[in-house]
C-alpha cells in the first residue's frame, strides 16, 4: 500500500557493512524489504533494501551495482 513518499535522511553509513541507519522507522510507515530511492542534490544516486526496522529508524542495505562508479552514500543523503 503506497501512503505517499516518505522521505528522511542518511544518518549513519557502514561502509564495510554495506548498510546505512535511516532517520525514519516504524512511525513514517516504513516497511522491512522495501527498496527506497538515495538522492543527493535532487538526482538519484542509488538504492537501498530496508532490513531492519525500529519505532523510529530503520536500517537499509545499500543495493549492489545501484551506485555510479566512484560514488559513494554520506550521512546526510535524502532517501524516499
Amino acid at each position: 500500500m503506497f501512503r505517499g513518499t516518505i522521505r528522511g535522511t542518511v544518518l549513519v553509513v557502514n561502509h564495510p557493512y554495506n548498510f546505512v541507519v535511516l532517520n525514519l522507522g516504524e512511525r513514517q510507515g516504513v516497511e522491512a524489504n522495501t527498496e527506497m530511492l538515495i538522492l543527493r542534490g535532487g538526482a538519484t544516486i542509488g538504492k537501498i533494501r530496508i532490513s531492519s526496522v525500529e519505532t523510529a529508524t530503520a536500517i537499509g542495505d545499500i543495493v549492489r551495482n545501484s551506485l555510479a562508479r566512484g560514488v559513494q552514500v554520506q550521512p546526510g543523503d535524502t532517501v524516499v
